[in-house]
């Protein structure tokens, strides 16, 4: 469930995740092919974060709370996190899809993810993830890659919502 409180879009856990068929997901679809969100949560309250997310079974999360930041890549079943302490209760949050770096041996024809938090001002990259995995050619599915905010337990409140993007 969501709802608008002092501005903030606050969302309401449920039980679910994004792995469920209805999780509490407020998002957009990604419409260009390298782009950047960037988030400000309040967790104080509860757990939750951006992600992209194509289908229960292939996302991409950045999630906060209780005093953590995990970043998350499942793909098709398997699943790996990587994670890093925080303090308080609010946090920025970025999901930047960026063009590969060149040199790097095969040709690649997707993007990379880079998972990052900024924690007591500084921005710290806690993962970057191939985003082949979550094109349709991998997924098999329809819906496309669909960026936004959720919440798995307790309220989380969205404080700002900053996206950028070209088709360069």
């Amino acid at each position: 469930m969501a709802t608008i409180a002092d501005g903030r879009l606050v969302l309401r856990a449920d039980g679910s995740t994004l792995a469920d068929a209805r999780p509490v997901f407020v998002g957009r679809r990604q419409e260009h092919l390298t782009n950047e969100v960037s988030v400000r949560l309040d967790v104080s309250r509860g757990v939750g974060g951006v992600a992209v997310r194509y289908d229960e079974q292939f996302r991409i999360e950045l999630e906060a709370g209780r005093g953590t930041v995990v970043a998350r890549a499942s793909i098709g079943g398997l699943c790996q996190e990587w994670s890093h302490p925080f303090t308080g209760g609010h946090v920025d949050l970025h999901i930047a899809s960026r063009e590969p770096e060149g040199g790097a041996g095969l040709v690649s024809t997707s993007d990379v993810f880079h998972l990052a938090a900024t924690i007591d001002g500084e921005r710290v990259e806690l993962a970057r993830i191939d985003g082949r995995f979550l094109s349709s050619e991998v997924t098999e599915s329809f819906t496309g890659r669909v960026i936004g905010v959720y919440a798995v337990e307790g309220d989380v409140a969205v404080e700002s919502w900053l996206a950028e993007g070209n088709d360069e």
